[in-house]
């Protein structure tokens, strides 16, 4: 299984094929054992617009006009980078809300509800991940 398709299994009923790939470290966190699936959450973390997305869909489900309005980011990137993230498999669609013309509005949410990235001798990512909201 590719590192992608490891993000893409985080939360849901499939997570017993990720063992290889993460180890629990109890109440929700998660160590990230492979290399590479950790340098991806890395290079993600290190472009300010995905970063601002991430972190604000840590927070909750949002629309991307809500996303656009909290992180103050032009439209033309954000959606790029929606799709880069719905492609890697860090942010998901939640649902959707009906707007005033009856029109929906996907919302998004984010794996994780918070990470952590240390460096030291060694590099290190913890996840924490909200399986109520991860398998809904």
């Amino acid at each position: 299984m590719s590192a992608k398709q490891v993000l893409a299994n985080i939360g849901t009923e499939e997570t017993g094929s990720i063992t290889h790939f993460i180890s629990e470290l109890g109440e929700g966190w998660y160590l990230v054992t492979d290399e590479h699936l950790a340098g991806i959450i890395i290079r993600l973390f290190s472009d300010y617009t995905t970063r601002k997305i991430i972190v604000a869909l840590m927070n909750g489900p949002l629309n991307i006009n809500q996303i656009l309005k909290v992180c103050g980011l032009a439209q033309t990137s954000t959606y790029r980078k929606m799709h880069l993230l719905l492609d890697s498999g860090i942010i998901r669609q939640h649902g959707y809300l009906l707007t005033s013309s009856d029109k929906r509005a996907y919302t998004y949410y984010c794996i994780f509800t918070e990470l952590k990235i240390e460096f030291g001798k060694k590099m290190e990512v913890t996840a924490k991940l909200d399986n109520r909201r991860r398998l809904s």
